[in-house]
């Protein structure tokens, strides 16, 4: 293991964790020299474990979208999803994954309505850059509601 490169070992920490492999917290995480963010699972709040496909296919989305932007380091999912459904330090998250930002979220559904709610944090400072943006969805309507905030 101490012959990976530092950048993979840091990169992949959550995997190897969860394959029960213990990395030396000495390791100091892979900094880009480009913005990083790391999209976490969505949290599923509408208490369907059905929809539970959606949470997650809305974050995959977002994390597809941004690896097109070149001057964008996103961190892979199974490295992010990796903390779904554990209350976690989003501080200690951009340590382990080398993310200066997180992006985190939610989705609730109730009947035809799909309304997700975002977070988008600095990992350095815990500030909250983008907070509570909303969107609500109706498939019934072509038209699409977005709460953003704007700074």
């Amino acid at each position: 293991m101490d012959q990976l490169p530092l950048a993979v070992r840091e990169g992949w920490r959550p995997a190897i964790e969860a394959a029960g492999l213990v990395l030396p917290d000495t390791a100091r995480p892979f900094i880009a020299d480009k913005p990083s963010v790391a999209v976490l699972a969505f949290t599923n709040m509408s208490g369907s474990p059905e929809r539970e496909f959606v949470a997650e296919g809305i974050a995959e989305d977002i994390i597809t979208a941004l690896s097109r932007c070149p001057w964008l380091l996103v961190i892979g999912r199974n490295s992010s999803f990796a903390y779904k459904g554990r209350a976690v330090d989003l501080k200690q998250v951009g340590r382990q994954l080398g993310a200066r930002y997180v992006l985190e979220g939610s989705v609730q559904s109730a009947g035809d309505r799909l309304r997700i709610a975002t977070q988008l944090v600095d990992t350095e400072s815990g500030a909250h850059l983008w907070p509570t943006g909303t969107i609500a969805i109706s498939p019934t309507s072509s038209r699409c509601k977005t709460k953003l905030p704007i700074r």
